[in-house]
């Protein structure tokens, strides 16, 4: 299987962000899907600190720098946690973001993004977001269907009469996941599959040709995404 990763520009997109650094990179890649809240970092403590993580800023974050009115304090705690090691900087909760973390920030061209959302739902709809993006996949010839809640992939020489086998019991009231290809990846120690783009809700069967079965069976008979619980050869 192979490994994937996310950049930074992926996130401000899926997550609608706001950029406050005009000369950041954001094609820098994300290759954890660990998040750091930088307590620690914060006071000086470094040990440990790993730096390939988004850093997140909540409410206790930004109200205890804002305690400091000599801001020299954190010169050294901004430059750890703005490193260019470091894909990027999000706060949370529509915090502003401190100026002397900005000018940091600035000089090593990493991004800082905002959200109005709070940390807790936003570290939550991140991790399962990068978890999944960043999962390991291949693609396998086959099919996919969900029968009666079980996820059955079906593999076999071309030809051999998959997708015809597809085909019936979508019409029994069973779902298609995917035909002739399906992209599998390993979640939460599980597999999933689903189509590629381009072979969505399709199935091919010799001499009709290619079929959506949502035009002929209706959308119920189409499913996104689906776990595999049995393989049959």
């Amino acid at each position: 299987m192979i490994s994937k990763a996310v950049s930074v520009r992926e996130l401000i997109e899926d997550f609608h962000l706001t950029n406050v650094v005009p000369n950041a990179d954001d094609s820098r890649n994300i290759t954890v899907t660990d998040i750091n809240r930088p307590g620690l970092e914060l006071t000086g403590y470094y040990q440990h600190t790993e730096l390939k993580r988004i850093v997140v800023l909540g409410n206790k974050e930004i109200e205890y720098i804002n305690t400091f009115t000599d801001k020299a304090h954190f010169k050294e705690p901004f430059a750890m946690i703005s490193s260019s090691e470091v894909p990027c900087i999000i706060i949370t909760n529509n915090n502003v973001c401190p100026p002397d973390l900005y000018v940091a920030a600035k000089k090593n061209k990493t991004a800082i993004l905002l959200t109005n959302l709070k940390s807790s739902q936003f570290i939550t709809s991140l991790t399962l977001f990068l978890s999944e993006a960043m999962a390991p996949s291949l693609s396998l010839h086959g099919t996919l269907l969900e029968v009666s809640g079980v996820g059955l992939l079906l593999l076999g020489a071309s030809g051999i009469g998959k997708s015809e086998i597809a085909l019936d019991l979508v019409r029994r009231g069973h779902r298609l996941v995917a035909d002739d290809s399906v992209e599998i990846t390993y979640v939460s120690n599980a597999l999933y599959g689903k189509a590629p783009e381009v072979l969505k809700r399709v199935i091919e069967v010799r001499g009709l040709g290619v079929i959506d079965v949502t035009n002929i069976f209706g959308i119920s008979s189409y499913k996104e995404r689906q776990q595999i619980d049995y393989v049959i050869q």
